[in-house]
């Protein structure tokens, strides 16, 4: 998908596509640039965390993140920013993407979780705006 993010370990920085505005999410508003790009910031916090883990609760734990941060800015947001990332994470849920592009949803090779688990996520670190509040390991729920 062109005009996406991604963080790099490595490197530790944040990078995005000079496209990220354009990248077919314009329907949605700025809120799709906050949520890709906080969700980033939420693996590059991670990566400061002494355990490393490669699952789909990595992926949530970076959205719940994003939400986080989102609550932290919430006085410079715009009016209706947070629903338009709830909005933009239904976009980018793995069972709303493969439906678009595949006509059918396959739950097992999700990689960063349906669009009711991502809002979920975003939302739970928005109205609590703690980082503890973002344990995708430790339940059950994800």
């Amino acid at each position: 998908m062109p005009g996406n993010a991604y963080y790099c370990p490595s490197g530790n920085f944040l990078a995005w596509d000079e496209n990220l505005m354009r990248a077919g999410y314009t329907q949605i508003g700025d809120a799709w640039v906050y949520l890709v790009i906080a969700h980033e910031w939420g693996h590059a916090i991670q990566a400061q965390l002494p355990e490393r883990f490669v699952s789909q609760a990595v992926e949530l734990q970076a959205d719940c993140l994003a939400g986080v941060w989102m609550s932290e800015i919430k006085r410079r947001l715009g009016d209706g920013e947070i629903e338009g990332a709830l909005n933009a994470a239904a976009q980018i849920g793995d069972d709303t993407l493969q439906r678009r592009t595949q006509g059918r949803v396959v739950p097992e090779s999700f990689t960063h979780g349906s669009a009711q688990q991502r809002m979920r996520w975003l939302k739970r670190g928005y109205d609590t705006g703690k980082t503890q509040s973002c344990d995708t390991f430790g339940t059950s729920e994800l």
